[in-house]
């Protein structure tokens, strides 16, 4: 074989080399786009402790899904419920339900329960894909936030504190 043979084999075999490379590179980033696309659209289910600073005082234990689909709900448990307040909140009447985007439901819990819940909910996507979720809630951590109820016999007082506790629900 001449050097010009040699030379013509060695850039066919880089270019081949390059070739499967850049393949290689593109199914990866193809595989990438593919995960991050579900894992944009798949449901995220949360439970979570929020508190509604309104005319009067509320605290709730939320389940939310804050995902872009919806998601079946195959077990929730919880630890340090607060059955011994009277109040059971387990949500476990959504067991085998399905909740969608945006979707929330709601427990209020009393002004002086301050127990630490500890949360775990396993639910399905509707593709099949089972997600285990863990969830501590400490429900007295608003208990050093300043707190001021304006109580007032005047009508126009009265609408103010209304239409603020209206627009801070919304918020």
């Amino acid at each position: 074989m001449s050097v010009s043979d040699w030379i013509q084999v060695v850039a066919i075999l880089v270019s081949l080399a390059v070739s499967i490379v850049s393949i290689l590179q593109t199914r990866k980033s193809i595989k990438n786009t593919e995960k991050s696309i579900k894992d944009a659209n798949r449901p995220y289910l949360s439970i979570y402790f929020e508190t509604i600073d309104t005319i009067d005082f509320g605290k709730y234990i939320v389940l939310k899904n804050f995902g872009k689909t919806s998601a079946k709900i195959l077990d929730i448990t919880v630890d340090g419920s607060p059955k011994s307040h009277g109040m059971d909140i387990d949500f476990s009447s959504m067991i085998g339900a399905t909740i969608s985007p945006g979707q929330k439901f709601s427990a209020v819990l009393e002004n002086d329960f301050s127990e630490n819940l500890f949360y775990s909910i396993v639910y399905q996507e509707s593709d099949g894909e089972v997600h285990n979720d863990s969830f501590s809630i400490k429900t007295d951590m608003n208990a050093s936030l300043p707190w001021k109820h304006k109580s007032s016999k005047d009508l126009s007082t009265t609408i103010k504190n209304a239409t603020q506790a209206i627009i801070k629900s919304f918020k």
